[in-house]
């Protein structure tokens, strides 16, 4: 029997840790930690007005997207997780997905994405077979910061010319209109990908994206020898895990190549702190995969990224 998740969700079997931070973090005593950051997001989500089923074997979460919702005018949600215990027959996972969406339905959401893990195959299929299209699938990175302390390998091939003197800082608001110009021309990504988003309000997620990082003062800037070339954002750990995040990382076109994506992650990881740093990146931009491998950032999963519009009516 499917039931609506309340917030004593906390015990259920298929909540399972975060199987791949406990492996960055392998202390038996992070052991509980990792299972609280995982009800602490899910609880969260319920606590700003999401929505979530379960049964004894899987639970599926929705988070509203205001800020989606005010930027393409129209109610936006997000299916965040699908979890599900070892014995959880495919038709089980199928059925909390679709009673999250369902839900969705009733309340008039109009753009659905859903993240799901890879190897979450029956739930990947449950949204296929409602309609969703995959838009893109992120590799989600991390290393422990003393891995990266150790040592990072220089990039191979790059010539010491090629490397000019770099200085990373916080951004300032004398940058903004720089930094936004720069952060508009990251189009390798599911915004840019859906027919149905233009390209004026797909650029200007990053527009506005850039304005909140700034705003928070968690935006670096990299100035090259041609001046600001790159940004890059951070988000210092926030729980007793003490994991902080790179967030989007961007260099100019007319930059990349000239040695500023390193500094920049660098310089993310001196201000995040904390035991360990994650970060994400399309699994199509080996670049990047490349550059975090050189930090000693490797991958811990891959998620897949859908969309759904739905008609009123």
């Amino acid at each position: 029997m499917l039931l609506a998740l309340e917030q004593t969700f906390s015990d259920h079997p298929a909540l399972a840790s975060d199987l791949e931070l406990s492996a960055l973090l392998p202390a038996p005593k992070l052991e509980p930690l990792h299972r609280a950051r995982e009800i602490a997001r899910v609880r969260s989500a319920l606590a700003g007005g999401g929505w979530g089923f379960c049964d004894s074997h899987a639970l599926a979460v929705v988070r509203p997207l205001p800020w989606d919702s005010a930027h393409f005018g129209l109610p936006c949600a997000d299916l965040m997780r699908v979890y599900a215990s070892a014995d959880a027959s495919a038709a089980t996972v199928a059925a909390v997905v679709y009673a999250c969406l369902d839900e969705s339905a009733q309340r008039g959401i109009r753009l659905h994405t859903a993240r799901v893990l890879a190897e979450q195959t029956a739930a990947v299929a449950a949204l296929s077979r409602r309609g969703f299209q995959l838009l893109d699938t992120s590799v989600e990175l991390g290393a422990s910061l003393s891995t990266m302390r150790r040592g990072r390998r220089p990039p191979s091939g790059v010539a010491a010319s090629a490397s000019p003197t770099v200085q990373v800082r916080p951004a300032r608001d004398a940058d903004r209109a720089r930094l936004r110009d720069i952060a508009q021309t990251f189009t390798d990504n599911r915004f840019f990908r859906d027919p149905r988003i233009s390209d004026e309000l797909a650029r200007g997620v990053y527009r506005s994206w850039v304005d909140s990082a700034l705003d928070a003062e968690t935006l670096l800037c990299a100035v090259g020898r041609d001046g600001i070339g790159g940004l890059a954002s951070f988000i210092p750990p926030s729980d007793e895990l003490r994991v902080g995040t790179v967030g989007l990382v961007v260099i100019a076109p007319e930059q990349r190549g000239s040695g500023l994506f390193d500094p920049l992650v660098q310089g993310c990881a001196q201000r995040a702190g904390g035991r360990a740093l994650v970060t994400s990146t399309q699994v199509s931009n080996a670049r990047s995969l490349r550059a975090f491998a050189r930090h000693g950032l490797l991958p811990l999963r891959a998620r897949h990224v859908f969309h759904h519009w739905s008609t009123l009516g």
